[in-house]
């Protein structure tokens, strides 16, 4: 169908109907209702097909099996911590050495860069890890969701070694940035490089990092978050430390799968991505830019965490193996609601991409005779609105690198192709379509990261959405205004202009921040 304004009431009714009923299943089974409706034109039977087409069209593709057989085996993963005791075990042993909220968050903030890798992995892990120790500590589980939401896509974006970045380099050359001179060739330089140079551009990065340590570090707490904050009541020894004396694991029983874990993943990479000290072609970096089997090394990095654990509990004898059925159900029922939450955004999100085009719509709406002093921002809002609204970041990285990239082309007609240093707002407009998708991305209630985000931290997504904005909202004010500045300064060098769009970027942000606090204590007091 030709993109209309009806390609945006599915997912508007997603978002308002999960607010007012907090069963975010239901009104995602409602948006696809709708959209497919919108898109057969209230058709009946082509309504049901269309719906059963996409349905099998997503577990037809095998990273969405490897991905949600992932998420199973760390369901019986955590079922398996929790039967042992490996977890609590080791936030007794941590919560003796740290005694503070400040430290407890600092300590999630540290956990969420060194698993920076790839964002499911650092959301899941770090959320499991530390739910027991914020606990203790009296953090709310709502800070922890936004702690380690915002700094899972948003520094896995900045890592050249991690799952996305292999995955844009991609995307920049099926629109036309290659080494290979040819008749689709738009821009002659190599993708990787043209990404690892975007990297100053990416503000809402930097941006929400701030503000996620300032929050932190400051002791910042306003907003939806205030009140979930003040109702954390201290969990007492009797709540933690005496928790179920039954239990016979220690801290090792944590450590073991999760190292297996890790090391399956950190090592898994680059053995798929041909890395010639497993006997492959490819440098360290190669392997990395290579790999195409990020989801299929995940998924078997948790199943041998799986057994390994498992194995690893019954030989110590602090379970029996007439409790691995047990434990095996009961990690799968933990786990299948967040999946099919999983499943429904991902059939939503394929309806609002193929067949209803919303991101067309608002891009061909939003970014028609805008000035060229403005293209940045422009492209940073547009972005971040088709996240939101699709709740996806990589299908907004498709989309807007599609119209970004020919329209750089069109301004420079004359040059084919075009030499980076030639086209002075590209790394500016690139910065903006990954920062505007990862912010859409991050605030979106439909977007599969705010999904498992909650589910880790333990709390629920649309609380989560509502209590994490306006601790986002400094952060995406200040990537604005950098983008202005970046458009303004387009003519001079490449790091003048994105250091002086960062520094402006930041002063706005961390003072918004301290503005909010500030309005906030008044309204407290009054």
């Amino acid at each position: 169908m030709t993109p209309s304004w009806l390609s945006l009431l599915p997912p508007l009714l997603v978002i308002i109907s999960a607010f007012i009923t907090r069963k975010l299943n239901l009104s995602l089974m409602c948006g696809i209702a709708v959209g497919a409706i919108i898109a057969t034109k209230g058709a009946l039977m082509p309504t049901i097909t269309l719906i059963g087409t996409r349905t099998l069209d997503i577990f037809r593709q095998p990273d969405n099996i490897y991905l949600y057989l992932f998420l199973f085996a760390l369901g019986i993963l955590i079922s398996l911590l929790n039967r042992t005791g490996g977890a609590i075990a080791f936030a007794r042993k941590f919560t003796q050495l740290i005694e503070k909220k400040a430290s407890g968050e600092t300590s999630a903030i540290l956990l969420s860069y060194i698993l920076s890798i790839d964002d499911y992995l650092s959301i899941l892990t770090t959320g499991y890890v530390m739910r027991p120790i914020v606990d203790h500590l009296g953090i709310a589980r709502e800070k922890l969701a936004f702690l380690i939401h915002s700094l899972s896509g948003s520094v896995v974006i900045l890592v050249p070694i991690s799952s996305w970045f292999a995955a844009i380099t991609v995307y920049l050359e099926q629109v036309g940035v290659s080494i290979h001179p040819g008749p689709g060739t738009k821009i002659l330089a190599d993708p990787f490089f043209v990404h690892l140079q975007t990297i100053p551009f990416l503000f809402y990065s930097v941006l929400i990092s701030t503000c996620v340590w300032v929050i932190a570090r400051g002791h910042l707490s306003f907003g939806p978050m205030y009140y979930y904050e003040t109702q954390t009541i201290r969990r007492h020894a009797s709540d933690l430390m005496h928790l179920n004396p039954a239990l016979r694991g220690t801290a090792t029983d944590l450590f073991v799968p999760l190292i297996t874990l890790l090391l399956g993943i950190f090592l898994g990479i680059p053995y798929a991505g041909d890395y010639y000290l497993f006997g492959g072609t490819h440098s360290f970096l190669e392997a990395f830019q290579q790999n195409g089997s990020t989801f299929l090394v995940m998924c078997c990095a948790g199943i041998a965490a799986v057994i390994v654990g498992m194995l690893f509990a019954t030989m110590r004898k602090v379970i029996t193996i007439y409790e691995l059925p047990s434990i095996t159900r009961s990690g799968i029922s933990l786990m299948y609601p967040a999946i099919l939450m999983v499943v429904l955004a991902s059939i939503l999100g394929a309806l609002l991409k193929t067949d209803l085009q919303t991101g067309v719509y608002i891009a061909s709406n939003l970014l028609d005779n805008v000035p060229l002093s403005i293209l940045p921002v422009s492209f940073f809002v547009v972005s971040l609105i088709t996240a939101l609204f699709t709740g996806s970041s990589w299908g907004t990285f498709a989309l807007m690198l599609s119209i970004g990239v020919p329209m750089l082309d069109a301004l420079l007609p004359e040059i084919t192709p075009m030499l980076p240093h030639q086209v002075p707002l590209l790394y500016p407009i690139l910065g903006a379509i990954f920062s505007g998708a990862v912010c859409g991305d991050h605030i979106s209630p439909i977007s599969e990261t705010t999904i498992m985000a909650a589910t880790s931290a333990g709390t629920d997504p649309i609380i989560h959405a509502a209590t994490q904005f306006p601790y986002a909202l400094p952060a995406i004010i200040g990537s604005a205004c950098a983008f202005i500045v970046a458009g303004l300064l387009m003519h001079t060098t490449l790091w003048i202009n994105a250091l002086s769009s960062l520094a402006i970027g930041i002063t706005i942000t961390v003072g918004l921040l301290y503005v909010f606090q500030y309005r906030w204590n008044r309204k407290q007091n009054r």
